[in-house]
């Protein structure tokens, strides 16, 4: 008996004595991982382009704030 997950990096694979034996797909792993460093990457990028607009945004109130 076979498990077979397409998108899994882990395979169990069950022989007909009962054994089982745990398969790991290195290949789909590492791009699992550059896929996830990737992905966070672009959100690190993302928060600190948000952080920099806040701060300018309350910059911009503080001096409006300050000449009112």
């Amino acid at each position: 008996m076979d498990i077979n997950v397409d998108d899994s990096v882990v395979v169990i694979v069950q022989a007909d004595s009962g054994a089982c034996e745990i398969q790991v797909d290195k290949g789909r792993l590492v791009a699992k991982i550059v896929q996830l460093q990737t992905s966070n990457a672009a959100l690190t990028n993302k928060v600190e382009f948000l952080q920099g607009h806040v701060e300018q945004l309350m910059t911009e109130l503080h001096n409006k704030s300050r000449s009112a």
